[in-house]
């Protein structure tokens, strides 16, 4: 028995509602394939939105706001950071030319990703240790990534990113988890509550994330590019931000657990945020 299953020409569109399955492979290939001819032509430095440019600067209404939040849209979850347990084993998952920050710090999320659209919509976890790049700014770098969509974990592994599919996520504003083989390999259980730093929780936006670094195959090795999200001014949009406490867990078969002591308790957030930034990619150069 065999199955073909073809994708027309017409599903190539890179922008656009997505409609089905085929469209959304066909979409996920070609950001990865400009993602990679970007990083191989040396006389490029920057790439916005795979190539398109800066997204048009709108700014939603207070009735589109309304009737996203009614639909549940947007980015939600739970985030926090915290200085490392073991500042040993922090040092040794920097790989060179990183190299250790002055204050280093362990970034964690877990969040649900809904555009409103259910062939889109999925949830993603994330574990990144601050790190000193070469060009004399911090960056995070990523050392766990946990999805529930193939083709998120597709668009990440080709750029260096260690994604990789778990068997179920679950994300509220009170607890979130990701399972893999029936095993828990990382929770956050958030309380609110007043907490004495909430203007630096504020400030942090998305912890971790929207300033991150990558090793992506370059020309028979690699090369160091840092992608990040930028926020036009008046472009962004918090829809519900809460700041209290977050007990973190990690299984320890994990490689960088150690960085996290048992029974950690921390400040963090639980936010609602619409996602109106651009997809910047940098290449990181020596001073």
């Amino acid at each position: 028995m065999v199955t073909t299953i073809v994708i027309p020409p017409e599903k190539a569109r890179t922008y656009g509602a997505i409609k089905d399955v085929p469209e959304h492979i066909s979409r996920s290939r070609n950001i990865v394939e400009r993602v990679s001819e970007f990083i191989n032509d040396d006389s490029r430095k920057e790439l916005i939105n795979w190539g398109f440019g800066p997204q048009p600067n709108l700014v939603p209404t207070p009735e589109m706001i309304l009737k996203l939040k009614a639909n549940g849209i947007g980015t939600t979850g739970i985030f926090t950071s915290f200085p490392p347990a073991d500042l040993k084993s922090y040092k040794t998952l920097l790989p060179k030319p990183l190299k250790l920050p002055v204050t280093p710090e362990v970034t964690v999320a877990i969040v649900d990703y809904n555009s409103g659209n259910s062939i889109e919509r999925y949830q993603e976890g994330w574990v990144t240790i601050k790190a000193l790049c070469p060009d004399g700014q911090e960056s995070s770098y990523v050392l766990s990534m946990p999805v529930t969509n193939l083709l998120m974990c597709y668009l990440g592994v080709p750029w260096g990113i260690p994604k990789y599919m778990s068997d179920q996520m679950t994300v509220s504003n009170t607890h979130c988890d990701v399972r893999y083989e029936n095993e828990v390999m990382l929770s956050l259980d958030f309380t609110p509550r007043a907490v004495k730093n909430e203007k630096e929780l504020y400030a942090r936006e998305v912890f971790g994330i929207d300033n991150a670094v990558t090793f992506h195959p370059y020309k028979g090795g690699t090369k160091l590019v840092r992608f990040l999200m930028f926020t036009r001014k008046g472009n962004s949009q918090l829809l519900d931000w809460q700041a209290g406490r977050v007990k973190v867990a990690a299984h320890k078969k994990q490689p960088w657990t150690g960085l996290i002591p048992d029974g950690l308790e921390v400040n963090g957030v639980y936010q609602w945020y619409l996602s109106l930034k651009d997809q910047v990619w940098q290449k990181v150069e020596k001073k």
